[in-house]
């Protein structure tokens, strides 16, 4: 089974994390159905998700670079690091990065 993660991005769109492979949402869902496609410029990989499941069999994996492990890592930390300073006002983002 593919190992899946939603990841809400730094501009609040949304993206999926399928085997540390970054996808971000194409458009605005169409019925319950969206469509996402790989953040790499020329990679032609894509997949669906309905109803919050990513839909396995359509998942195009042919993906023509390595995977998104930093960028995965580096989305999460920010979004912890958004979510902190919102819950702790008066601490300096520093003190929280660290």
């Amino acid at each position: 089974m593919s190992n899946v993660e939603f990841i809400l991005a730094q501009r609040g769109g949304a993206h999926v994390s399928v085997n540390n492979f970054l996808f971000k949402r194409k458009s605005a869902p169409f019925g319950s159905t969206e469509y996402y496609y790989c953040i790499s410029k020329n990679c032609k990989s894509s997949l669906q998700v309905k109803d919050n499941e990513v839909l396995i069999n359509s998942i195009n994996e042919n993906h023509s670079h390595p995977d998104h492990q930093d960028q995965i890592q580096r989305l999460k930390i920010e979004r912890n690091i958004r979510k902190r300073a919102a819950e702790e006002p008066f601490t300096s983002v520093l003190a929280i990065y660290r």
